[in-house]
């Protein structure tokens, strides 16, 4: 429905029992998911009759809860507004939950203010109920209807539905319509309900029209209030005597009734004896089928345990084998570490000997080079001596030459007196003979 929002008051919906519904909504939908999967995590086993059980109640509560989830969702973003109050008129939504519509403020005779002070109701009086019947919608319509039953105006608006308060928006009425003045009205009162407050508004341009209608109304409803009266005395014997009828039938029926109930009932205890021993059998069946798994677990558990410690001890012992594989390569790599440290040793050891051989004989080497040179020297320093000496013989024999007296024996040879000898008997001269002789 379109309305004028630029030149309208618009009263929202109360939403926080809307709300509350919303989260029990999702809370309900969250436990039927729960029971509809329940047959696929369940931990002991359960007959097939548990699992359709749960299939249909789980998946009907779930469409069923999802569908009002989504209601709800579409009730508080679409629907939250309550009224619309321009200056042509009154748009009610929450009249019979959908609301009368449109109400024109020609149409309006009064706004009353009634009901308890904690529970207050605006009520909104039009000149024809009959109309606005006629043009709306089945459950409006009742709604209507049962306001009018009440001795309450056509159109009740309560506290719950507006999210302010009811004099509010009656303030917010009057003060839209500007054309209501304040008047004395009389106060509807629902029974049994004491009157919290009453505020009523009238139209006085259309008051003497109004006045003229509802006598005339009047008078057509007392004539046709006297053809009912009659029309219903005439039914009501009617009907009489169609109860009389109706009742002894009905007293037959239920004798009948009464029989086959307590043969249906007697039927019902049999099967339900029946189904009981079934059912005990049927626990009875699981709890031995439960106990079987369990001892069947607790075996298959101390197999596992069993396996393990073996595993367990296979893996100690396997350790065990690599620390002494470990330890005995740890050994002999000391050994072979040792070995070649004492190798080494040796060989520094030899490197050493060698070395100091070779010292040595270098050594021997120099003292027999300086010893020979020694004696090259000292065979050099003799043979300089000798020569020395010789030269002095040859100088001395040289200088007892020039003493002697010199003869000239041509061609012939120095005799040297004495036994003659072939050394003797050469033709060297004499004084060279002497020489070699020195």
């Amino acid at each position: 429905m379109k309305y004028p929002k630029n030149k309208s008051i618009i009263v929202k919906k109360k939403i926080a029992g809307r709300v509350v519904s919303l989260f029990f909504s999702l809370l309900l939908c969250a436990a039927f998911l729960f029971v509809l999967f329940m047959p696929f995590h369940r931990i002991i086993s359960i007959d097939s009759r548990f699992d359709v059980l749960c299939y249909a109640f789980g998946g009907v509560g779930v469409v069923f809860f999802l569908l009002w989830t989504a209601f709800l969702i579409y009730y508080l973003i679409a629907k939250s507004t309550a009224l619309v109050i321009t200056e042509d008129g009154i748009y009610d939504f929450v009249t019979g939950d959908k609301g009368v519509g449109f109400i024109d403020k020609g149409k309006i005779t009064s706004i009353r203010i009634f009901g308890t002070k904690r529970k207050p109701i605006l009520g909104i009086q039009v000149d024809n109920p009959k109309h606005l019947i006629r043009t709306t919608k089945k459950c409006v319509q009742d709604a209507v209807l049962y306001n009018l039953d009440m001795n309450m105006p056509a159109v009740v608006i309560y506290q719950k539905d507006l999210s302010c308060s009811v004099k509010e928006a009656a303030q917010l009425i009057f003060e839209k319509l500007n054309s209501l003045t304040p008047a004395v009205d009389e106060t509807v009162k629902p029974a049994g309900k004491p009157v919290a407050e009453t505020m009523s508004f009238t139209n006085s341009s259309d008051e003497e029209a109004r006045l003229a209608e509802e006598a005339r109304l009047a008078e057509e409803a007392r004539l046709a209030e006297e053809a009912r009266l009659a029309e219903e005395a005439k039914l009501a014997e009617e009907a009489r005597l169609a109860e009389e009828a109706k009742l002894a039938e009905e007293a037959r029926l239920a004798e009948e009734a009464r029989l086959a109930e307590e043969a249906r009932l007697a039927e019902e205890a049999k099967l339900a004896e029946e189904a009981r021993l079934a059912e005990e059998a049927r626990l009875a069946e699981e709890a031995r089928l439960a106990e079987e798994a369990r001892l069947a677990e607790e075996a298959r558990l101390a197999e596992e345990a069993r396996l393990a410690e073996e595993a367990r001890l296979a893996e100690e012992a396997r350790l065990a084998e690599e620390a002494r594989l470990a330890e005995e390569a740890r050994l002999a790599e000391e050994a072979r570490l040792a070995e070649e440290a004492k190798l080494a040793e040796e060989a520094r050891l030899a490197e050493e000997a060698k070395l100091a051989e070779e010292a040595r004989l270098a050594e021997e080497a120099k003292l027999a080079e300086e010893a020979r040179l020694a004696e090259e020297a000292k065979l050099a320093e003799e043979a300089r001596l000798a020569e020395e000496a010789r030269l002095a013989e040859e100088a001395k024999l040289a200088e007892e030459n020039a003493k002697l007296p010199k003869y000239i024996f041509p061609e012939e040879k120095f005799i040297k007196p004495g036994p003659q000898s072939e050394e003797d008997a050469s033709p060297e001269p004499f004084f060279e003979l002497r020489a070699k002789k020195a």
